[in-house]
Order: structure tokens, then C-alpha cells, then sequence
């Protein structure tokens, strides 16, 4: 019960932040917040983003999802993983135990909501 408690939390927490970077009419913040609520529904900090997660991964050693995405992130952008590790957050994980799963659901939820997004990406990639 205390998980679920803190689970709703983190979510609300990152949520609202969302709302309150869309009345701000930037698309930085929005886009930001959009990536701190992600972390947050997938069990992560609402003060980390999902590439400071799967850059601590990497670093850790994880040869899984994590280590792919910061391949792919690295295209966009060089080194994007570990210049955007924020070592103060990722205190208010919830869920360690199996982070290859958390970040290929988040992989999966992206490929089902925006499938020709992922597979022009994959083209990219491969």
C-alpha cells in the first residue's frame, strides 16, 4: 500500500509540472515535463529524466534497453546519457529491481503510440 501511495505521488507530482509547463506556451519545459512524467509513470523519480536513468544504467554496466536508447540518443546528440546525469535525483525510484523491463515498456508504449516515428528512427539506426 505504501508503494501505490508513492506511486501516485510521484505521478501527481510530474504531472502536474506538466500542466504547468503547457500554460506556459514554451515547448522546452513542456517537453521536459513530458520526460519527467514518463520517468514518473514507469516508476522513476519525477525529478530525473529517462536519460539520466539509463545513463546511470549504462554506467552500472547494463547491456540492455538502456544501453540502446543512449545509442540512439547518442546519434542526436554525443554523449547524451552521461552529460545528462543529474546524480542528486533517482533518490525516489521505485522500482530497481529489473529496469531493462521498465525502460522497453516505455520503448513499447512509444512504438504503439507512434509507429511510423519508431520505425523511420529504427531505419535511421540500422
Amino acid at each position: 500500500m505504501i508503494i501505490f501511495t508513492r506511486y501516485i505521488q510521484n505521478v501527481s507530482i510530474a504531472f502536474f509540472g506538466l500542466l504547468k509547463s503547457i500554460f506556459n506556451l514554451k515547448p522546452l519545459p513542456f517537453l521536459y515535463n513530458l520526460d519527467l512524467f514518463a520517468n514518473a509513470v514507469f516508476f522513476g523519480d519525477p525529478q530525473e529524466t529517462i536519460s539520466s536513468r539509463a545513463g546511470k544504467l549504462v554506467l552500472a554496466g547494463d547491456r540492455g534497453l538502456a544501453y540502446y536508447l543512449c545509442r540512439i540518443l547518442h546519434l542526436f546528440d554525443a554523449g547524451h546519457c552521461r552529460k545528462n546525469i543529474q546524480n542528486h535525483e533517482g533518490s525516489d525510484e521505485l522500482i530497481v529491481l529489473d529496469r531493462g523491463f521498465v525502460i522497453g515498456s516505455m520503448v513499447a508504449i512509444f512504438f504503439y503510440t507512434y509507429p511510423e516515428l519508431f520505425m523511420a528512427i529504427l531505419e535511421f539506426v540500422i
